[in-house]
């Protein structure tokens, strides 16, 4: 399992994963049935891509490897990143991830068509996935976790909020 302490390791964003990377396995998560408790994670190896059809990022499967040589195929958005952890100074450790650019290096509106794109996608998804990824965007872009870019990302809420009432 991967301790409650180092959730915050887990990066929010959808991405592409390649083959021998460790990421972060979402078990279960209460709050999508609207219950108390935290998510669970588990640590997990991508051993390979499950091609499909349409092949966007949501729709993406992998296969990984939980440990003791047991491999289970799950979708993209069950599984997570790790930031990288850099050491700046020997008293100071800074988080980075070189593939994810900061929200303020990218415009306004490429930054909202790539969230209305990606909820239009959810939108073809069963309920639950859907959900999953309506909260994994508010995660990622929510203005506490972005610190220094707090009104833009106020706005990217927002639009995520009236894409979802839109969609609904």
């Amino acid at each position: 399992f991967i301790p409650i302490e180092d959730h915050h390791l887990l990066n929010d964003a959808f991405e592409e994963f390649e083959p021998g990377e460790y990421v972060g396995y979402e078990l279960e998560d209460p709050s999508l049935q609207r219950q108390e408790g935290n998510a669970t994670y588990i640590y997990a190896v991508i051993i390979d891509i499950i091609a499909n059809e349409d092949c966007n990022l949501l729709t993406k499967h992998y296969r990984i490897n939980i440990g003791d040589a047991q491999e289970i195929v799950v979708d993209a958005a069950d599984l997570y990143k790790f930031h990288r952890l850099n050491t700046a100074t020997s008293s100071e450790i800074v988080l980075s991830d070189h593939r994810r650019e900061p929200p303020r290096t990218r415009g306004r509106q490429e930054v909202f068509d790539e969230i209305s794109n990606l909820l239009e996608d959810a939108w073809k998804l069963p309920e639950e996935r859907k959900k999953k990824i309506i909260k994994r965007l508010y995660l990622r872009w929510h203005p506490d976790k972005n610190l220094g870019d707090e009104e833009f990302c106020t706005e990217v809420c927002q639009h995520i909020q009236n894409e979802t009432s839109r969609l609904e």
